[in-house]
């Protein structure tokens, strides 16, 4: 096998499966001494959806860029679930305060196929904030 061919079969693999090897940090200074993040059950696409509301914030900018930080599978850490975000909060030097309810919404619809039964669908979104506090 070629020398180059072993390089780009070394890369791909990599690529492939190195990929929270190759995540950056986030400078957690940036961020202000309390955050509160939102998260959201997404049933249809899986995960949790992390949100920070940012938007008459001082720290705008770096509150935007740590939630890109945070949801980002290839650059970032690729927060997926509770436990993730639990562990990287914690990593980057925050400790967990307490959770609280955001809101919630359901959906529900009853619709008869034609087969003589009624059918229920119902789907229902909840969202909950989390209260993290910079370590001293």
């Amino acid at each position: 096998m070629s020398k180059f061919l072993k390089t780009l079969v070394l890369v791909c693999f990599v690529c492939l499966f190195g990929g929270n090897a190759m995540a950056q940090t986030f400078d957690a200074n940036r961020l202000p001494k309390y955050i509160v993040i939102t998260a959201e059950n997404t049933k249809l696409f899986g995960g949790i959806n992390p949100m920070i509301d940012a938007k008459k914030s001082p720290h705008k900018e770096a509150l935007r860029d740590f939630e890109d930080y945070i949801v980002s599978k290839r650059t970032g850490a690729g927060v997926r679930n509770l436990t993730d975000l639990l562990n990287v909060m914690d990593g980057l030097g925050f400790d967990y305060i307490d959770s609280f309810n955001a809101d919630s919404s359901s959906y529900s619809d009853t619709m008869d196929d034609g087969d003589g039964f009624s059918d229920s669908v119902s789907d229902s979104k909840f969202r909950v904030n989390l209260v993290f506090k910079k370590r001293q």
